[in-house]
């Protein structure tokens, strides 16, 4: 799953992806990551799920948004390298 997730985030810092799609792929295969009980997965999942809803209330923009994103894929790829 954390390779998905990768995929998915260097999709949307690519431009491939929409904020839209990338926030319906996480809310719509959190079951899937929670039943599969990948701790990374959820970790990383929850994590973004807060940035979202910090930039929708406002706190964070979207280049800071990108910043945090771009963070959390280099975190995925040095952790499946490591794999």
């Amino acid at each position: 799953m954390l390779q998905e997730i990768l995929d998915l985030l260097n999709a949307y810092l690519l431009g491939e992806v929409p904020l839209e799609l990338l926030e319906g792929w996480l809310s719509g295969n959190l079951d899937q990551i929670l039943e599969e009980g990948d701790w990374d997965a959820t970790v990383m999942v929850d994590s973004l799920d807060a940035d979202i809803a910090e930039m929708k209330r406002g706190d964070l923009d979207e280049a800071g948004f990108k910043e945090r994103v771009q963070e959390k894929a280099a975190m995925l790829q040095k952790a499946l390298e490591g794999v």
